[in-house]
Formats: C-alpha cells, sequence, structure tokens
C-alpha cells in the first residue's frame, strides 16, 4: 500500500510542472488547483468533490477523468474509478494522459483485482436489481455490470410480485451469474414501493418551498383589522346611546343636571311622547326656563352625535373588513422555491441497461 500511497503523491506534485491549469477548462481552473491541493493533503474525499463538479464543466478532458478516478480510488468509488481510469487512459495522444500513463494503469490494474461483474436474470417483466451501492438496474440486463468483489445482498422486484433477496460472493476478476423466480403476490395489479419507485427519483433537486404573505394581502389584513376595529368602536356608541335613552326615561326633577332638566321639560307633554318628539320641541321652544331648555338641547345634541358616530363607525367598520378580506383573500401567498444541486449524479452507461448513480460527498 505503501509504494502505491507514494507513487499517487508523486503524481500529483508533477501536476504544475505539466502546465496543468493551461490546459484545464478556465471557469474550473480554481476549483481543480483545489483539488491537487486536497491531494497533496490526503483529502481524497474532498478531491473527489471537487473534480467531480469540474467533470460536469470539462466532460471531456483526460485529465480530470484521470485524477477523478484516482481519487475515487481512494475514496472506494471503485466502480466509478475504473470507469474514470478507462475513459482517461482511452486519450491516448493526450500529453498529461502520456506522461502519467504508467501510474494510471497501475492504479488500474490494482482496482480491477477488487471488482467482479454480476449477471442477473428474473423470471418476471421489468424487474429491478437493486445493488448495495443503490444503484437500480432494469432487467434483463444486456452485459454484465461491476461490482466491488465480495459478498453482500441482492433485492430483486417486480410489479405483483413479492420482492426477493440473496446473499451472493462475487471473486475478484470473475462473472457471477443469478437468476431469481418472483412468486406473485395475492393481487398481481397492485404494484410494490421498491418496484415502482422510479430511479428518477434519485435525479431530482433538493427543493426547499416556503410561503410569503404578499403585499396585498398584508393590505387586506391591516384594512380587515382597522373595519374590524370600527365596527366594534360603534357597537360601543350604540350602547352609550341606549345607556342614554334608559337614563332619560328613569329621570326625575329631583336628579340634578341634564337629566333633571329633562325629567322638567318632560312634565308639559303626554306619558307616549318620544324623545325625538321632546328634543324636536325644545328645538322649536320660543319660551319657558332659559336654563332648562340649554340643558335639554345639549342631552339632545349629545346624544345625537353618540347615534351618529356609532352608525357611521359600525357601517364604515362593515365595508372596510369586507373589503380587507376580500383582498386578503385574492392576493393569497407567495411561494418561493430555493434549489440546491442534486446531491446524486446520473451518469448512463451504454454497457448497462439503466442508471449509474453516484453520490458526491458534501
Amino acid at each position: 500500500m505503501r509504494p502505491l500511497v507514494a507513487s499517487v503523491a508523486a503524481l500529483v506534485c508533477a501536476l504544475p510542472a505539466t502546465s496543468w491549469a493551461q490546459r484545464a477548462c478556465d471557469d474550473e481552473r480554481d476549483r481543480i488547483e483545489d483539488a491537487v491541493n486536497r491531494f497533496r493533503e490526503d483529502d481524497f474525499e474532498g478531491a473527489e468533490r471537487g473534480l467531480t463538479f469540474a467533470s460536469r464543466s470539462c466532460p471531456t478532458d483526460p485529465s480530470i477523468e484521470g485524477l477523478l478516478g484516482l481519487a475515487q480510488s481512494r475514496t472506494g468509488h471503485l466502480v466509478e474509478a475504473e470507469r474514470h481510469l478507462q475513459a482517461a487512459l482511452a486519450s491516448a495522444r493526450h500529453p498529461w494522459i502520456v506522461e502519467n500513463r504508467p501510474v494510471l494503469e497501475r492504479r488500474l490494474g490494482e482496482l480491477q483485482g477488487r471488482l467482479g461483474s454480476l449477471m442477473v436474470t428474473a423470471d418476471a417483466r421489468d424487474a429491478v436489481l437493486l445493488l448495495p451501492d443503490e444503484r437500480r438496474v432494469v432487467l434483463p440486463m444486456s452485459t454484465p455490470v461491476r461490482v466491488q468483489a465480495g459478498s453482500f445482498t441482492l433485492r430483486v422486484s417486480a410489479a405483483g410480485h413479492r420482492e426477493a433477496t440473496r446473499e451472493v460472493e462475487v471473486a475478484p476478476r470473475a462473472v457471477r451469474r443469478e437468476r431469481f423466480e418472483l412468486a406473485p403476490t395475492a393481487t398481481p395489479d397492485a404494484p410494490t414501493a421498491a418496484a415502482t419507485a422510479p430511479s428518477v427519483l434519485y435525479l431530482r433537486d433538493q427543493r426547499t418551498v416556503t410561503h410569503e404573505v404578499t403585499p396585498w394581502r398584508t393590505v387586506g389584513l391591516v384594512t380587515a383589522g382597522v373595519g374590524a376595529a370600527l365596527a366594534v368602536a360603534g357597537v360601543v356608541q350604540f350602547a352609550r346611546s341606549a345607556a342614554q335613552g334608559a337614563a332619560t326615561r328613569d329621570a326625575s326633577t329631583a336628579d340634578g343636571g341634564r337629566y333633571g332638566a329633562w325629567a322638567t321639560w318632560r312634565q308639559g307633554f303626554g306619558a307616549d311622547v318620544t324623545a325625538d318628539e321632546l328634543c324636536a320641541a325644545a328645538d322649536g321652544a320660543a319660551s319657558g326656563s332659559v336654563e332648562v331648555l340649554s340643558q335639554v338641547r345639549g342631552l339632545c345634541a349629545d346624544n345625537a352625535t353618540t347615534r351618529a358616530t356609532a352608525l357611521v363607525f359600525t357601517l364604515l367598520g362593515a365595508a372596510l373588513t369586507g373589503t380587507g378580506v376580500a383582498v386578503a383573500a385574492l392576493a393569497g401567498d407567495r411561494a418561493r422555491v430555493e434549489t440546491s444541486a442534486p446531491r446524486v449524479v446520473a451518469r448512463a452507461d451504454g454497457r448497462v441497461q439503466g442508471v449509474w448513480l453516484t453520490v458526491p460527498f458534501q
């Protein structure tokens, strides 16, 4: 293991001397230089993360493919490492590949000794094979799929069938063949969750949806609140007017102030006369006690103002409340969607019917 670490370190240290930054994509220069520094620090996960993003902008750069394969060979992603190293070595005339071919080929040969192949068939139509690294492969396969050698569990599911699991052992550099026979379920038309889970789910971005109150809805809510306050004030004024009416009915000449004057003024009228008629008579009276008339007119004016205020407040409050509620309902909320980069990278491979899924380190 020590010679391998030394050879990889020597390869990374030689990068600046081969005009690496000049051959890389200009937009990814900083990211690639950061990945090189992480190589020097033995931070292979950080190097893999940076090179994965760089490869999206420079998918045809063999040097990025080679470095990414080296990083993945150290982080345990051997299947992806083999694919990237093979793609890099396919560029026979690329200067960086020519200079570093011995290291790349040696590393590819070492990790291929830890890989095997798997060929799976099933008797159910459109069955889905779930590999230990969460890759999903739709059966039947056209060619074997590459996996890390060793023992692991295979899971195969299909619509209308029970899921089947099996422990298998794949030998290094060998091809393991397995056939699954799935038992139908009691309701063949009801697909299982594993069989119907679309692989595209792994390709979705992470989205966060938040709902914000729009300015117009805020205006509507404030308007409705003001209207409700005015309506309450109108009700209070109506209650005050009713209290004044009750006080005039219970007033006696022994009372002082306005209500005593009111009782004195009422003595000259019949028992069925209304308060409004007494006020009208006081306003048109040309004779009588000046003090009594002044007190009665003041009481009538105060009650008229109270009733008018109550009516205006109530009607205006009702109108504002209705308008505010309508505006708030029509305005609604504003949805704000924040999208982050997908945590799963999907790569189609012509050798396999399905999708290769690579999870970048975060």
